[in-house]
């Protein structure tokens, strides 16, 4: 997965410079943008912010144009670690909310906390997943139609339980990931 440099490179910064903002070492940053290393959930969610960018815009292709209708068959699907976690942009015309569909492998997590600003909102589908949320709150969605919100301020990080696929529509509100 190549990522990264084109939105590194509009801003200006050096990799040294994206390091420092991002937390990540600049020989992780180089790996990801020449396609030789994955990121985890919790790494990549640093680097868009570091970026000031979201997930769509650092692996979408450059000028896409917005729209309101998107096909089931026709949306941007990003894959993450070895095809454990897919995310499917679930709206390319949103500006104040970002409706994304998460496919979990078993066992695929966040590999790590992070935080950013905003609010979220899970709905589960199928499956059962624990979400932990600061530093005393555990969530687990085990029934079709569980539903979790969170301020994004609040650490958090999550892994799928379920012995098979797990489903779950995620909202993050502004677009921040």
């Amino acid at each position: 997965m190549r990522t990264g440099s084109p939105a590194r490179k509009q801003r200006g910064l050096s990799l040294r410079a994206a390091s420092e903002r991002s937390g990540l070492s600049v020989s992780f940053l180089s790996s990801l943008e020449r396609g030789l290393s994955g990121a985890s959930i919790a790494s990549l969610q640093r680097l868009t912010a570091a970026y000031g960018t979201t997930l769509h815009e650092l692996f979408g292709p450059a000028g896409e144009p917005r729209q309101r209708l998107v096909r089931a068959g026709e949306r941007p699907v990003l894959r993450l670690g070895g095809a454990t976690v897919r995310i499917e942009q679930l709206a390319l015309g949103a500006t104040q909310l970002e409706p994304q569909l998460f496919v979990l492998a078993p066992g695929a997590s966040s590999d790590g906390s992070y935080a950013h600003d905003g609010e979220e909102f899970l709905y589960l589908l199928s499956g059962a997943m624990t979400v932990w949320v600061g530093d005393d709150e555990i969530h687990r969605l085990t029934d079709p139609g569980d539903a979790l919100s969170f301020p994004s301020t609040l650490p958090h990080r999550w892994r799928n339980d379920a012995s098979g696929e797990t489903r779950l529509l995620w909202i993050n509100t502004p677009p921040t990931f």
